[in-house]
């Protein structure tokens, strides 16, 4: 564990608010963004991101340090985004509400890939929930492998193996519903 992340942690166990402030700070934008693909919703992605962080508050003396900081967090999120999943589904998000929904405005050049992104979040929610997870973590947030496997607590062939038939369901729904590849 690096310097920083070794203190944080360390003054996050001593109940030290502020360094799990800094550590909101550091990690909130990340987790945000792997949740909110799962949930296609900003509200739901904000307070999975709370609950996961307060997971992570209150079980801290629990993180044994064999992965990153990082990567156990990540790992509640996914648990607090699967409870959420159990209770709603993700919904589809029309074209014209997506640039509200990631904060981008699009210039007219950008279009076309907005509305491929659009396509590919809808893509996405139609998914299982595996599936979604591992195109999530592996393809928009750029985990490796092996941290994929720790967060999933599965072996690094299983990663492998769901990823490629995530990939495929992927492929298969894009060409079905979009005419797409």
């Amino acid at each position: 564990m690096e310097g920083f992340e070794d203190r944080l942690l360390t003054n996050c166990r001593k109940g030290d608010n502020n360094a799990f402030r800094q550590l909101v700070d550091k990690l909130g934008g990340r987790i945000y963004h792997l949740v909110l693909p799962m949930v296609n919703s900003r509200e739901d992605a904000k307070d999975i991101v709370q609950d996961a962080f307060l997971r992570a508050f209150e079980h801290m003396d629990s993180f044994r340090g064999a992965s990153s900081l990082e990567t156990w967090i990540c790992s509640i999120a996914l648990n607090a985004a699967r409870d959420w999943l159990k209770k709603n589904k993700p919904i589809a998000v029309p074209f014209d509400e997506y640039a509200t929904l990631t904060h981008q405005e699009h210039a007219t050049d950008d279009i076309a890939r907005a509305e491929t992104e659009v396509i590919i979040e809808n893509a996405l929610a139609q998914l299982n929930a595996e599936f979604r997870e591992m195109l999530i973590l592996r393809d928009m947030m750029g985990f490796s492998y092996e941290e994929i496997a720790e967060m999933q607590h599965m072996e690094l062939g299983t990663v492998k193996s769901r990823l490629s038939r995530a990939r495929s369901a992927m492929r298969e729904l894009l060409i079905r519903e979009e005419g797409i590849l």
